[in-house]
């Protein structure tokens, strides 16, 4: 089961990516957008016949031929990675996160505390598109991205928006009339990835977040999709608040990155 979701997310990373098969893993690149690490990475297939710390070393030899400074992996999470193999790649310099495969369980009977003064709409039309993309760098810019890249990630995020050909739907919520929080709805085949899930600082743990879930949750479910599924970080917070709507653990993934000094 497990790979069918891990696909779902190659799918969705081809949306803004190229993909080159090897016989070990899979490379993404985006040309268009060279540092963005979510689109620039490699994933070490299941059938890794290599020693993935050999994999990892060719990697970084790799990086000046490639004219990059960063190395992000996604280990499938069909790979058992144990905590011996954990250090030493962290003695590589690899920093190590656990991503959380979450899946909305559609028999739960969880309440959604919605806001009344939040009003959520699938983006349609070029104030809709703008509101998202000044959300996207304000967000970005919170979290310590700089202003610069965030707002050429915004211009790329926004054009393939507005292509209408990758079954990709960017939602934005209005917390009294102002812009307050984003998030995407990728559907691929019968499965629906909530992905990129932002809002503002100043309008959070004010049920926006939750309003926003339960509206890209019920148009999912509209369209008889029941496989609905997010990826969370293991040590942060919002793991909880989805626990609490209903989503359920069905399977972790280990992310590396790796930042070349210089």
């Amino acid at each position: 089961m497990i790979n069918d979701y891990r696909e779902i997310e190659n799918r969705y990373i081809q949306n803004f990516s190229l993909k080159e098969e090897y016989g070990d893993y899979v490379r993404f690149f985006d040309d268009e957008l060279p540092g963005m690490y979510a689109f620039n990475c490699i994933m070490i297939k299941p059938s890794c016949k290599s020693s993935i710390t050999e994999l990892l070393q060719n990697e970084i030899y790799g990086l000046k031929i490639r004219k990059k400074n960063f190395l992000k992996v996604l280990i499938h999470p069909g790979i058992n990675i144990k905590e011996e193999l954990k250090s030493e790649i962290a003695s590589k310099g690899f920093e190590i996160r656990t991503n959380l495969y979450m899946r909305f369980n559609v028999e739960n009977d969880a309440v959604f505390k919605v806001n009344d003064r939040c009003t959520v709409k699938i983006a349609d039309s070029d104030k809709e598109f703008k509101n998202i993309s000044e959300l996207d760098i304000e967000s970005s810019t919170e979290s310590g991205i700089p202003q610069d890249f965030a707002i050429e990630k915004s211009i790329r995020k926004r054009a393939m928006y507005e292509s209408k050909e990758n079954n990709l739907e960017a939602y934005v919520s209005y917390f009294d009339g102002c812009p307050a929080g984003k998030c995407e709805l990728f559907i691929h085949n019968d499965y629906a990835k909530i992905e990129d899930f932002d809002v503002l600082s100043k309008y959070q743990r004010q049920g926006i977040g939750t309003t926003m879930l339960k509206s890209m949750i019920e148009d999912a479910l509209k369209q008889g999709i029941k496989n609905i599924y997010l990826i969370a970080d293991k040590d942060d917070t919002p793991q909880n608040m989805y626990t609490k709507l209903g989503f359920e653990i069905i399977g972790e993934e280990n992310e590396l990155f790796y930042l070349q000094n210089g």
